[in-house]
């Protein structure tokens, strides 16, 4: 974490280790687990980036929620236990870990985030902010948040000057406001066990 960023914590997109599939169709860079040195099997919650390149299964997560968001490419179809999917660039879709999916990428090869939590621990949530003008993020103190662009440069304002590039993640921990040319994406993770799902009105969103 840089010494002028409390509570912040830039994540470069260039420094995120690339796992390669067993099947050859794509890679996955995690952004970030709990707990930590949790394995694919072990984590609470995940978010991580995949690159598609061919025709593929989805593995088997079963008990975790997912979301999954198009951030790079045209469109990506699903099949999700049977039932085509279509999806267009940053719009969020969610499904069951259970879920029997295939992946076809009929315009090439795509890139999307995954948000992955243990149903029933934690919850998710993924918004697309229009960051045109400063917009402001405000995390409780139960809430893990992260923010990111995957188009062009973009820019923390608040509470300290920052440039970031596409495909960088800010992990925040404290209020921050962010600027870009190009939509944002807010990531909201918070334990779920005795609390509602998230909703309007919930502490943390964006302003």
């Amino acid at each position: 974490m840089p010494a002028d960023l409390p509570g912040l914590s830039i994540i470069r997109h260039s420094d995120l280790a690339v796992s390669p599939w067993a099947n050859g169709a794509g890679t996955t860079r995690q952004v970030a687990a709990e707990p930590e040195g949790s394995t694919i099997d072990s984590f609470d919650w995940r978010v991580s980036i995949a690159d598609v390149v061919r025709e593929c299964s989805f593995s088997a997560f079963p008990g975790i929620d997912r979301t999954i968001l198009l951030v790079e490419g045209r469109v990506m179809v699903l099949a999700i236990n049977g039932v085509e999917c279509r999806l267009e660039p940053l719009a969020p879709v969610r499904f069951g870990g259970e879920a029997e999916v295939t992946c076809s990428v009929p315009d090439g090869p795509t890139r999307d985030l995954n948000v992955m939590c243990r149903r029933g621990e934690w919850a998710a949530s993924v918004e697309v902010l229009d960051a045109r003008k400063p917009v402001s993020v405000a995390p409780t103190s139960k809430m893990i948040m992260f923010l990111a662009c995957f188009a062009g440069q973009w820019s923390l304002v608040e509470p300290a000057a920052h440039r970031l590039g596409p495909g960088d993640f800010l992990r925040v921990g404290c209020t921050a406001t962010v600027q870009a040319a190009e939509p944002v994406i807010l990531i909201r993770l918070a334990r779920s066990r005795g609390a509602r799902a998230f909703g309007a009105g919930d502490d943390g969103a964006a302003g």
